[in-house]
């Protein structure tokens, strides 16, 4: 990863992956730097912000992971929903009621139309 940026360093995606290899890793800062430089490039990128709300999850920075989960959310809501559901970055905060507000999807009521003749 770190060669794919020597040749295409403004490469958003290469960033992010190279993020989530670093979370895999347990390198934490490091991963919250590549999840930045991702979203300086692309800042509409769902995936870094999803990468920055499980880094924070894993540090315990529940805030800090509520705050760019919904950012995800903001720009992939049901791809981010399903996978904040099951993804064990999460396991520590689940049941807090504003992660489970935030995994809720948003049901619209349709109004009924009366049609007269």
């Amino acid at each position: 990863v770190d060669l794919a940026l020597k040749i295409k360093p403004n490469c958003d995606y290469v960033w992010n992956y190279r993020g989530m290899i670093l979370n895999k890793l347990r390198r934490y800062a490091e991963a919250l730097v590549s999840f930045e430089n991702c979203l300086k490039l692309n800042d509409r990128s769902a995936s870094a912000w999803y990468g920055k709300a499980c880094t924070h999850a894993l540090r315990g920075e529940l805030d800090q992971a509520l705050e760019n989960l919904g950012r995800a959310i903001q720009w992939s809501p049901d791809v981010i929903r399903g996978m904040a559901t099951t993804d064990l970055s999460f396991q520590a905060i689940r049941a807090d009621a504003r992660f489970q507000a935030l995994i809720q999807k948003e049901v619209t009521v349709l109004q009924p139309v009366c049609v007269t003749d």
